[in-house]
């Protein structure tokens, strides 16, 4: 299954670049740091810096994202640490989104994962609303989860109180339990650059822990679309946004 879908994320990699000649092309980055709770044998922390692609249309569009991201241990270890890769291609009809995105990330020194996603977004005047549900496989069992394979899915709401700023409430289940999710974003000036912070708090037990708990915090450089509301719109990456990660 994970070669299927390292495969799925090569060919619709190597279809944007064929097509992108009648796209708009923007490139947007991040760099983030993430405090995971820490499991029996592994320090979770993660610092994070993704490069995303995005070719965008009338109608809809198409992202590719890289990543990079080593945790406090690998610092000595050999680089890099962790990587993966997600695509995503979405079509808009008026505010309606739909979409489907495959994402395959390694980790060194615990597995491999790959996951393949559907998802749905709706635009409103001063909020936006998505879904994502999709299945998930390892290579080997992740510490905290029961099993190399099964289902997950995402809901979320966000309201844009101004220009600059966005308040996100989410919920994320799979078969190890399930987490609630707030997020903060605000624009720094009139710039191009944003600043989010974002929390995950298991309800009940998750991933064999009580009170398991994520917290991320992210800047983020996305021209033309500084704002959170214009980058939500623009990029569609929130549809394979999730509040912990599979592994």
């Amino acid at each position: 299954m994970l070669r299927k879908l390292a495969f799925l994320t090569a060919m619709l990699t190597a279809s944007v670049s064929v097509s992108s000649q009648a796209m708009a092309q923007s490139v947007d980055l991040e760099f983030g740091y993430t405090a995971r709770e820490t499991r029996p044998t592994t320090d979770n922390d993660l610092f994070l810096l993704p490069i995303g692609l995005t070719w965008s249309r009338p109608d809809g569009g198409t992202r590719v994202e890289f990543l990079l991201a080593a945790r406090n241990e690998n610092f000595s270890g050999a680089y890099p640490a962790t990587f993966g890769v997600e695509a995503l291609y979405f079509k808009d009809y008026g505010p309606h989104r739909v979409a489907g995105g495959v994402r395959v990330n390694h980790a060194s020194d615990i597995t491999t994962t790959g996951e393949l996603l559907a998802g749905y977004e709706y635009f409103g005047g001063n909020y936006s609303l998505r879904g994502t549900a999709g299945y998930w496989t390892s290579k080997a069992v992740v510490p905290g989860r029961t099993d190399t394979s099964g289902l997950a899915g995402v809901m979320e709401a966000t309201w844009y109180p101004g220009p600059k700023m966005a308040v996100r409430l989410g919920l994320q289940a799979d078969e190890d339990g399930s987490m609630a999710g707030l997020g903060l974003e605000y624009q720094i000036g009139r710039s191009d650059f944003s600043i989010a912070a974002e929390v995950g708090y298991g309800l009940g037990t998750y991933r064999g822990q009580n009170s398991y708990e994520n917290l991320a915090v992210t800047i983020r450089w996305t021209p033309g679309g500084g704002s959170p509301k214009a980058r939500d719109r623009m990029l569609g990456d929130r549809l394979l946004h999730r509040y912990a990660w599979v592994q």
